[in-house]
C-alpha cells in the first residue's frame, strides 16, 4: 500500500437524511435549552420519526448514533459552566 492511499471514509449522509435532520433539530433545541441528553433519548427519538415517516428498515442501533453525532459534529461531553483549573 502507497502512503497516499487514503482510507474509507464515512457518507456525508445516512440512508435517511429526513430521520437524521428532525433528530438533529431536536437535539439542538434540547442542547438550547441546557437540557441533558443521553444515546438513549436519541435512539428513541428517531425510532419515533422513522415510524411517523413511515420507514420501515429503519434501525436505531449505538453504531447509528456514533455515526449520525460524528456527521453533524455533536458529542455528549458535559458542558461546564464555571472555569476549572487544571
Amino acid at each position: 500500500m502507497s502512503s497516499t492511499c487514503k482510507s474509507f471514509r464515512e457518507p456525508k449522509t445516512g440512508a435517511h437524511p429526513e430521520v437524521d435532520d428532525i433528530v438533529a433539530k431536536f437535539l439542538t433545541h434540547l442542547r438550547n435549552k441546557k437540557l441533558p441528553v443521553s444515546r438513549k433519548v436519541l435512539l428513541k427519538k428517531a425510532l419515533e420519526v422513522a415510524e411517523m415517516k413511515e420507514i420501515e428498515n429503519f434501525k436505531a442501533l449505538e453504531q447509528w448514533c456514533n455515526c449520525f453525532m460524528k456527521r453533524y459534529g455533536f458529542a455528549l461531553s458535559r458542558r461546564t459552566s464555571v472555569y476549572q483549573r487544571l
